[in-house]
């Protein structure tokens, strides 16, 4: 059974009294690396990572066309404002020729220029430089190469934050008053959908496509809301004044939620990733009966499991000594006496202890037969307990046989 375990250290010892005995049991960290579910044919643990921003070209002509746009109606804003201009100097000097002459008419009145235009204020979806996307992309146990080559490689392509226009939201909440009454007062707030559709595929050595996904997980809107306000008025004038700051916020939010969904489902089927498991070893004690069998086989588990940093075999002639003992032990279990030294509870802590010792001895079926016994048994938290180690028993034994 090969893996690459070390232990850390030791957390905490807890007693729990049921019945006569004191069931009690020592946590103990165990460093281990998980191997991937879909390992990569590779001869060097190297990928080359790619972004290709596949809506850059799509926001530069958005950004051209309103530059385009925005500049024709700065030119028929001058336009009308000269018009404006040179029709007050033409009125004018008909006026002062009419003073000159003795004559009299109301002076022109210049009529004022419109506002200047201003350039659209909407939020366009930021572009990101591939470095700023590849930079976060990482599979653990594996390096960047700097070029393709012949690496293995991994593209995420970007289509752009999207978002829709934002919906009013009114909250009441209910306000207790001095007098002891209770008055419902609304509240403002603005709701913003918004998604980035992303895409991944990674390429093995070979030049054939690994894997291929749309991600449509992505493709789904998200809803995002603004701080509350006691006013819509105040909500508007907040929104006016910094809807560009919270949008790109926003933007930069989700693309890098998705990067963080994007590297966890790559070292799930491809990384060689750092983790801990933490192994409860159970031991008993009470005065009436002996239960030295016990001390000696938690003694010789926690030296077992301290042996797993070695990188061999030597922690399994320990684990073996343990194992021995609890077997003995539950061959004389009587679960429907509670006043038994090996009763229902006591047996169920043997069964969960020799399920763990199995599993890392790498005797799989061994183990699952202890919990399944764990469940007959019947005890609710230790049938918890039992249910746990399985779950990530399952997932160890798939990543192994994979990486066999």
């Amino acid at each position: 059974m090969k893996k690459i375990l070390y232990f850390s250290a030791l957390s905490f010892m807890f007693y729990s009294c049921i019945s006569a005995q004191k069931i009690y049991d020592e946590n103990m960290s165990v460093q281990y690396t998980r191997m991937p579910l879909t390992p990569l044919k590779t001869n060097e643990r190297v990928f080359f990572p790619k972004a290709t921003i596949a809506y850059e070209e799509a926001i530069k002509q958005q950004q051209q066309l309103e530059a385009q746009q925005h500049n024709k109606a700065i030119a028929e804003w001058k336009i009308q404002c000269n018009k404006i201009e040179s029709e007050y100097q033409a009125a004018w000097k008909v006026y002062q020729s009419y003073i000159e002459k003795g004559k009299y008419m109301d002076p022109p009145v210049k009529q004022p220029c419109p506002p200047e235009p201003v350039a659209n204020q909407t939020y366009i979806a930021r572009v990101y430089t591939p470095t700023e996307i590849t930079t976060r992309l990482e599979i653990d146990g594996f390096n960047k190469a700097l070029a393709a080559d012949s690496n293995i490689r991994v593209e995420v392509i970007l289509l752009g934050f999207q978002y829709n226009k934002p919906t009013l939201k009114i909250t009441e909440k209910s306000i207790k008053q001095k007098d002891g009454s209770v008055t419902k007062v609304p509240y403002y707030q603005y709701e913003i959908q918004n998604k980035h559709p992303m895409s991944l595929k990674v390429i093995g050595i070979d030049n054939t496509v690994v894997f291929e996904d749309n991600l449509t997980e992505f493709n789904t809107f998200r809803t995002a809301t603004t701080d509350l306000f006691e006013s819509q008025a105040a909500l508007d004038v907040y929104w006016n004044a910094n809807q560009n700051k919270f949008l790109g916020d926003l933007d930069q939010t989700t693309t890098n939620q998705n990067l963080t969904t994007i590297n966890i489902m790559l070292n799930d089927k491809y990384g060689y990733s750092p983790r801990t498991y933490n192994v409860d070893v159970f031991s008993v004690k009470e005065k009436k009966h002996g239960y030295d069998d016990f001390e000696r086989a938690f003694i010789a588990a926690k030296d077992g499991y301290r042996r797993l940093n070695s990188g061999d075999d030597t922690y399994k002639e320990s684990l073996g000594k343990a194992i021995k003992e609890w077997e003995t032990a539950v061959q004389q279990a009587d679960v429907n006496n509670r006043k038994a030294r090996i009763n229902a509870n006591v047996a169920s802590v043997a069964y969960l202890n020799l399920a763990e010792a199995y599993m890392w001895m790498g005797e799989y079926n061994k183990a699952y037969t202890a919990l399944d016994q764990v469940n007959l048994i019947g005890k609710g938290k230790y049938e918890r307990e039992a249910s746990s180690i399985k779950s990530f028993m399952d997932d160890y034994k798939k990543r192994e046989e994979a990486n066999q």
